[in-house]
């Protein structure tokens, strides 16, 4: 089939049951449903290292004959965008962690939300007015002026944030400079002076040649020769100054300093800012697709395109590094692009969850942002996981995106993660009854992104909790097998069969009953506005009304 249907497993944070601890419980939970793939959701990597964990996996893949894959963590222990050295280097260790184990269990793929972060406007009253300083790192983990120093632009950026009066520079580093640029300008005031008392003593020899009391030139020479070493002096100081103060001096002390080198005025809005910089400088094709324009004005008037273009670079970076500790121990010194080529892995980029009152606000959430991302990885192995509940919760109508997506932005999904499609906040993991409206919305969204290359791939159901197995497979598993094999034979929405909706012709007893259900209700939006006894128990049953048999009757109207 082209569209495989499975199920996720959920949280055991979330659902408290037994049947979810444990990497090989929530598999076995999954083939309950009757599916034969699942979703797991990872709780902490920690569960990776659970005793016996390849062995039990192993057994419950191949006994159920299951086919799993997993979704990493969440929350800001994987947030891929952030430019906060703390969370860049867990982020780095975590998915490293994750993908390693992922493929030596032989899952299909890692899946993992795209930001977590919100946009940077909302962190100004902290970080540019109270001045609260962190740590901070360019795109790849490197401290930042790495790029400064291979990009002038970026650089300039770079020294608007940068201030010796607020500290940012430590007081060993700055003595340090201080001292040697008061070297040289103590030696070349020392050489400016011997030059003048040299001058000073030629006038004075001329003097006395001509005839001047000696006694009154040496005064003079003595009181030249002190202005000019004050005046010199000042000079000096002067410079002194100067120097210790230009940008390029500060710059220098600033990437020369152990701790100021990860520290700006502003923050991570800084660090966003040079990254930026160096973005348009290189002609990036993430800060030309996504953003564009000039960093400065873009920050201001293009707010979310300019921080889906840098947290972007900021996931670029996370999956092109490849000397990093955790990648030498972990994946053998390859980069995770590579790893996941090499072993076959899926590694899926989710549209962003948004919580109450962030709608909209998270850094990187549109699919078609992310479609530009995945594009310049240019990997078979990165692909897109869209979900439509975080679409409509981040204010995106999923009918106009997809419209607006390129025509092969299909080719890119590998997964959608589906549930009943409302934006309140984890009510949409609920079941998807068959001949719902959340049933022909989903189809009608699934058949525009085949329309768009999606041809195969993955769908499943994100359960919620107090789900048993039996209500999973009985309501949603079989909907979600119904789309599957209408959108198969590429049926249009508009032409989808009664069967589509739990209903058919050949099961004789259930069409009867459906259809005297419809004849019977047909009249149901006029209900109490027509006074006829008829409206409600049919002309048929009147008479059994009547006589007092209306609970025999309508027993028997099915028959």
């Amino acid at each position: 089939m082209a569209y495989e249907v499975g199920i996720s497993t959920g949280w055991y944070s979330v659902a408290k049951t037994a049947d979810l601890l444990g990497l090989a419980a929530k598999i076995a939970y999954g083939a309950t449903t009757g599916v034969q793939f699942v979703q797991v959701d990872l709780e902490t990597t920690s569960e990776f290292l659970e005793p016996g964990l390849a062995y039990q996996v192993g057994r419950v893949i191949k006994e159920l004959g299951m086919k799993v894959g997993v979704h990493a963590e969440i929350g800001e222990v994987l947030a891929l965008e952030s430019a906060e050295f703390r969370l860049w280097e867990q982020a780095q260790i975590r998915l490293c962690e994750t993908v390693k184990h992922a493929a030596e269990l032989g899952m299909l793929y890692v899946n993992v939300h795209l930001s977590v972060k919100p946009q940077m406007i909302y962190e100004e009253a902290r970080y540019m007015m109270q001045g609260y300083f962190y740590p901070v790192v360019g795109f790849d983990g490197n401290p930042i002026h790495v790029i400064c120093d291979e990009v002038p632009a970026a650089k300039v950026e770079a020294e608007r944030n940068i201030s010796l009066q607020r500290g940012l520079v430590d007081e060993e580093a700055q003595d340090r400079k201080m001292m040697e640029i008061s070297k040289e300008e103590e030696k070349m005031a020392q050489e400016k002076l011997k030059q003048q008392g040299a001058a000073l003593r030629a006038e004075a020899d001329a003097l006395i040649k001509a005839g001047m009391p000696r006694q009154e030139v040496e005064a003079r020479f003595r009181e030249s020769y002190s202005n000019a070493q004050f005046r010199i002096n000042q000079e000096a100081n002067e410079t002194i100054k100067k120097r210790f103060n230009n940008p390029d001096t500060v710059y220098e002390m600033w990437k020369n300093s152990p701790y100021g080198k990860y520290v700006l005025t502003t923050g991570e809005i800084g660090a966003y800012r040079i990254v930026a910089a160096y973005m348009k400088d290189q002609r990036d094709p993430l800060w030309e697709n996504i953003c564009g324009g000039d960093p400065v004005t873009a920050y201001r008037d293009k707010h979310g395109e300019f921080n889906a273009a840098v947290a972007a670079k900021y996931i670029e970076g996370h999956l092109l590094r490849k000397n990093h500790k955790a990648n030498k121990e972990l994946l053998d010194g390859m980069s995770i692009k590579e790893w996941c080529d090499k072993r076959g892995i899926y590694l899926l980029f989710e549209t962003a969850h948004a919580a109450e009152g962030m709608e909209g606000l998270i850094r990187l959430y549109s699919p078609l942002h992310a479609y530009h991302l995945i594009r310049k990885l240019n990997s078979p192995h990165i692909k897109q996981c869209i979900d439509f509940e975080h679409m409509l919760a981040n204010k995106l109508e999923p009918d106009k995106v997809i419209e607006k997506l390129p025509d092969d932005a299909g080719k890119q999904v590998f997964l959608f993660h589906l549930g009943r499609p409302i934006p309140y906040f984890g009510t949409a993991h609920v079941q998807i009854p068959r001949g719902s409206h959340a049933q022909e919305h989903i189809y009608r969204w699934l058949w525009m992104m085949r329309n768009k290359g999606f041809r195969d791939g993955y769908i499943i159901y994100e359960r919620g909790g107090g789900q048993t197995p039996l209500e999973v497979v009985q309501d949603t598993v079989q909907t979600l097998r119904l789309i599957a094999e209408e959108l198969e034979k590429g049926t249009k929405p508009d032409e989808l069969p009664a069967s589509f909706y739990g209903v058919s012709e050949q099961n004789e007893a259930v069409f009867a009953r459906q259809r005297v259900a419809v004849r019977d209700n047909f009249m149901a939006p006029i209900t109490g506005l027509v006074s006829i006894p008829e409206e409600t128990h049919t002309f048929l049953g009147r008479a059994a009304i009547e006589k007092g048999r209306a609970e025999e009757w309508k027993k028997g109207k099915y028959r």
